[in-house]
């Protein structure tokens, strides 16, 4: 299994969590392999995976849809853990339940069209 952390499924987003990477070069990286893992039959999962934090928990329903059109395995959102040290913003998922589900119901819906 091959993970890739996305960490934004929008270049902006991306770019901006990622600082100094590309979100171009990385997505035509996914690509690639992708298709030389179909040339070789070769059983290798390709996942995608992002750090579900304040600047990229809308991008969610589109971190769906960059790892459907990249044709990867898995994607795996994971909330950010923060400890509470000096300095560091509390990042609370609860907070965005109702965007979550919303953004859920929205991908469920349009997957059953």
């Amino acid at each position: 299994m091959l993970s890739f952390s996305v960490d934004g499924a929008t270049k902006k987003t991306y770019e901006k969590i990622r600082q100094g990477s590309n979100f171009e070069v990385v997505a035509k990286g996914i690509r690639d392999l992708i298709e030389e893992r179909k040339k070789r039959k070769s059983p290798l999962q390709v996942h995608l995976a992002m750090v579900v934090q304040n600047d990229n928990v809308a991008e969610l329903l589109d971190l769906i849809k960059l790892g459907e059109s990249l044709r990867v395995d898995k994607v795996n959102p994971t909330p950010i853990v923060e400890y509470d040290l000096p300095g560091n913003k509390k990042f609370l998922l609860d907070k965005y339940k109702k965007e979550l589900k919303k953004v859920v119901d929205q991908y469920l819906v349009a997957k059953n069209q």
